[in-house]
């Protein structure tokens, strides 16, 4: 909170532990040098349910959050579970969700989404 004002998400990988699986050998080796091994995330700052419910706890001002995915893309069900999770949490967010794969199409058009919505304050 005291260094963002928004983040937005278009088809997130919310859950890095699951990349491990979701994706095949040949991009673990690139996840482990990210994260470190799956087991390493949970409670860490590449856990975002972690980092979210200390966010509940914070009294300073949240971010905006916005979230989208397209209703084909591989990573819709965790966006899913996130989204189910800030509702549950009572943090509060933008949705958005239609057809749309995990692809520049999508992006393309979402990101206009993301523009109108950002919460952007002119400097005097």
């Amino acid at each position: 909170p005291e260094l963002f004002a928004a983040a937005a998400s278009l088809s997130g990988a919310l859950v890095p532990a699951d990349l491990f699986n979701i994706w095949g050998a040949e991009r673990r080796s690139e996840f482990a040098d990210i994260f470190g091994s799956p087991k390493q995330i949970p409670g860490t700052v590449n856990d975002l349910f972690h980092l979210c419910r200390g966010l509940k706890k914070c009294r300073a001002r949240r971010p905006e959050l916005f979230l989208c995915c397209g209703t084909e893309d591989f990573l819709y069900q965790q966006n899913l579970a996130f989204k189910a999770f800030l509702a549950k949490a009572r943090i509060p967010f933008t949705w958005r969700c239609g057809p749309g794969a995990h692809d520049w199409g999508y992006w393309d058009a979402e990101i206009q989404q993301v523009l109108n919505w950002l919460p952007l304050r002119r400097r005097g």
